[in-house]
This record gives structure tokens, sequence and C-alpha cells, in this order.
């Protein structure tokens, strides 16, 4: 698509509002090249107002796009950083996003159903022919694809384990050692690929029954165990992005909280 014109109105709008936004056609509005950096805001009420037209359009269209929320950003090193959003993971800019995916790479639930609608039929293409080629992935295992339309360069379909509904204590152990093996060949593969950013999001806190409070924990922990081991050559900066309230508290405070 090709833009005659591209503006971002200069004031947010609460969901609330959401119906009653503006209908005039010709906002103040600024130029779209002044505002190219993602936009911050610690107010989960609100959303920005996009107005843009195309090289076919005679008028102004408009969008309204949900913001991007950093939280919190850790300098564990000149060359290592954390950073805790409250933001969308599927259009989070990033080297590579993690999605949650299964033993078959059958991307019909959770996470990976939104994430292959909007990076089209080249993953579920990629991810059949792994499955064709390797067979099912075990509970714990990373493996990486194209990412298609996504705003990224890769995507690393990460198996993490699944519990019951108020599982046992011996059950949550299990799962505890699984997951954290899975964010461990998370950071594997970005290393491996040289990459310099990567999204996660909360695995397995979903579908998969995981608690929330230990989900997040766990991967706190583990992204700091693989920081303080130095094994990453070249600079890296993870997210922890999770676009619902609850999961991105957990995630803030596992990094916040006194030591």
């Amino acid at each position: 698509m090709l833009f005659s014109s591209f503006y971002i109105i200069s004031y947010y709008i609460k969901y609330s509002g959401a119906d009653s936004a503006p209908g005039s056609r010709h906002p103040v509005c600024s130029s779209f090249k002044n505002s190219v950096k993602p936009p911050l805001c610690f107010d989960p009420t609100k959303r920005r107002l996009i107005y843009y037209q195309t090289t076919n359009d005679s008028w102004l269209k408009a969008e309204l796009h949900t913001l991007t929320y950093k939280r919190l950003s850790i300098e564990l090193s000149s060359s290592f950083k954390v950073m805790v959003w409250k933001a969308d993971l599927i259009t989070f800019v990033a080297d590579t996003i993690v999605n949650a995916a299964n033993e078959n790479l059958q991307h019909y639930g959770g996470l990976a159903l939104p994430l292959c609608k909007a990076g089209g039929q080249d993953i579920v293409e990629e991810s059949d022919l792994h499955i064709q080629k390797h067979g099912r992935l075990k509970t714990g295992e990373a493996i990486v694809t194209n990412a298609g339309n996504l705003p990224c360069k890769k995507i690393i379909h990460a198996v993490g384990p699944r519990v019951k509904k108020n599982p046992s204590h011996g059950a949550l152990c299990r799962a505890r050692k699984t997951l954290t093996k899975t964010v461990k060949n998370i950071l594997q593969r970005v290393k491996e690929l040289n990459l310099q950013s990567v999204a996660i999001a909360a695995i397995s806190s979903g579908i998969s029954n995981f608690p929330l409070p230990l989900c997040a924990d766990i991967i706190v922990s583990t992204v700091k165990d693989f920081y303080e081991q130095k094994v990453h050559p070249h600079q890296l900066v993870v997210h922890l992005v999770n676009n619902d309230e609850p999961s991105y508290l957990m995630s803030f405070y596992c990094f916040h909280r006194p030591t």
C-alpha cells in the first residue's frame, strides 16, 4: 500500500470513549515522520487514533491502535538488557518472537492461532514441513521458522509443559523443570542465530494451565541465569511481553522485587 500522507493525531482516546471518537476528517495532527518512535504510555485504558490517506483515497481514514506500554527496563550490563512490556506480541518489533506451540506445530489455539493468522500461510507450511521431516516435537523443545508477514525476522516455536487445573505438587515440580528447559532452549536458539532481541510471553500460563506467578518467576530466573553464564557474545535485549495486565504485573514483580 502506497501512502500519500500519514498522520498521527496528537491526543489519546480512552477505551470507554472509543465509540464517541471525534468524527472530524481533518483534526490538528502532525506528520508521521515526527513520531517514528513506538508510543509509550503508562495508562492502560488509552489508545492512539491514527489518520492516514492512501494514493487511492479522497479522504483521510482513521484507525484506533492500542498503545505499547514499557513499564520496566533493566540494564544487566552494557550488552544485556531486559525490558517488561504490556503490549501485543504479534505486532511487537524484535528480531524474534516466541510462539507457545504444541508438539505437532498445529497452530489452532492460544497465542499460536492469531500469530499464524497474522503471519500467513508460510508459517503453517514451514511448520508442517518440519514435522514431516523430523517428527513431533518433545516438550521443552524449541525450533525456528521464518516469520512470514510478522514484523520480526524469525519465530521460535517452543513447546512448554501442560498441567491439569489444580495440579499435584509432584506434577508441578516436573512441569517447573520442563519450563526451565524450554526457556533455556529458546535462549539457545537466539544465541545460535546471533539475534540481538527476543520477545517472550508467559509460556504455558494460558490454556496449558501453568500457574502464572510460578511461570513468570521461572522465565525471569532463567533469563538471569543465561546472563550470568556470559554465553551470548553479542548485544541482547530480552523483551518480556504480555498483553494482559495480570501476566504483565507478574513479570514486572519478578524483576522488580527485592533480592
